[in-house]
């Protein structure tokens, strides 16, 4: 909650700052090969990770889709239904044909490799 309340959606380097914290975080739990702890607020993550995922900003997109790549084995199986119901919903067409290579190619990996075989 503290690292969304102190960036802003218009100051890109407050969201890469942010994305790299949550890259962090998640990183030493799977390293540790642990689950994210019952108190993390799943809807308050990813309120502000729609946010993140509707911005405009090509290398923090970028970033945010390859955070859920890395890591989304570890997440609750609620919140990565709803995460890839809202990628395959609303923003679908934009991150698949979007006109970033990097953002486009995370998002196709993102799809098959995480969305398609954990189904």
């Amino acid at each position: 909650m503290i690292l969304y309340k102190k960036s802003d959606v218009n100051d890109s380097g407050s969201i890469l700052k942010l994305l790299d914290y949550l890259e962090l975080f998640l990183s030493v739990i799977n390293k540790k090969n642990r689950v994210i702890p019952t108190t993390f607020d799943y809807n308050y993550f990813f309120k502000g990770f729609k946010i993140i995922l509707e911005g405009s900003h090509c290398y923090s997109l970028g970033k945010a889709l390859l955070l859920l790549y890395n890591h989304f084995n570890i997440f609750s199986q609620e919140f990565r239904f709803a995460i890839s119901m809202f990628l395959m919903g609303k923003l679908f067409f934009r991150l698949f044909l979007h006109w970033s290579f990097n953002v486009r190619t995370i998002f196709h990996h993102l799809l098959y490799i995480r969305i398609n075989k954990s189904s």
